[in-house]
């Protein structure tokens, strides 16, 4: 009897909702668009994949590139829930500009800079070694827009050889790019943060450029006022700097302020 009445409510039920036009289906995950530094590209895939699994009511879509295209991009209209700068400058323009959400502004990581030359070479293991006369091209972010560019023509000054260093230089779009160009031999050393010469390929350390040579490299996190600001930007953002995601980027190389 239980039987027979348990499946007559289920049809009744069914019935019901069938003739009121209701139906059950999982909900839509709401998409957060990220924008971050282009240094961040491999830790951030691991921790975007990490929170898939524990949050199933959101999906992450990520652009990467450097820091001032991205900042320009939101300033002009582009989607953006989240951005992570790997300068405190572009966020600092975005914030005096009110595009960003009062109070969710934070340090989320720390870096340093490091000089990258390609494995079989020789003869660099300082910075004033790139002033001799057999270093040809030399590999930085665009100071204007790459902050691993401003870092390095801080530390070319700290060091007094700016003036010879730029005029060799080639300037690449962001820090990956750099990196790059010392793979494949293209240039005879460039500037990188110290998390990208740990994921290169065929690339050593030449040289890490004294801390006191350039500020304090801090990657500052906040959320985007131009649209409706999403609880899921305000989870993940979170989550970006609890036990689970600062565990990724250390394995990544990168420092928590």
């Amino acid at each position: 009897m239980k039987v027979t009445v348990c499946t007559l409510c289920v049809l009744v039920c069914a019935w019901s909702l069938s003739a009121s036009g209701q139906t059950e289906s999982p909900s839509t995950p709401v998409e957060i668009e990220l924008l971050a530094a282009a240094s961040l590209t491999d830790a951030l895939e691991e921790c975007i994949k990490e929170f898939s699994l524990i949050d199933r009511d959101s999906t992450i879509r990520a652009v990467y590139g450097s820091s001032g295209t991205l900042r320009r991009q939101i300033e002009q209209g582009a989607p953006a829930d989240l951005f992570i700068s790997a300068a405190p400058r572009f966020i600092d323009e975005l914030e005096h500009a009110g595009m960003l959400v009062a109070g969710s502004r934070v340090n989320l990581l720390k870096n340093t800079l490091v000089l990258v030359v390609p494995g079989d070479s020789a003869g660099i293991s300082a910075l004033e070694d790139l002033a001799s006369a057999s270093v040809e091209r030399i590999a930085l972010g665009d100071p204007a827009s790459v902050p691993a560019g401003q870092y390095a023509l801080e530390a070319l000054k700290w060091s007094s050889i700016d003036h010879l260093v730029m005029q060799k230089a080639v300037l690449a779009k962001d820090v990956r790019q750099v990196l790059a160009w010392v793979e494949t031999g293209a240039v005879d050393a460039g500037f990188v943060y110290s998390t990208d010469a740990l994921m290169g390929k065929g690339v050593r350390v030449a040289s890490e450029c004294p801390p006191e040579s350039y500020p304090v490299i801090l990657y500052p996190a906040a959320l985007v006022s131009t649209g409706s600001v999403k609880p899921e930007a305000r989870r993940f953002l979170s989550w970006l700097g609890g036990p689970e995601a600062r565990a990724i980027f250390r394995r990544h190389g990168f420092g928590v302020p």
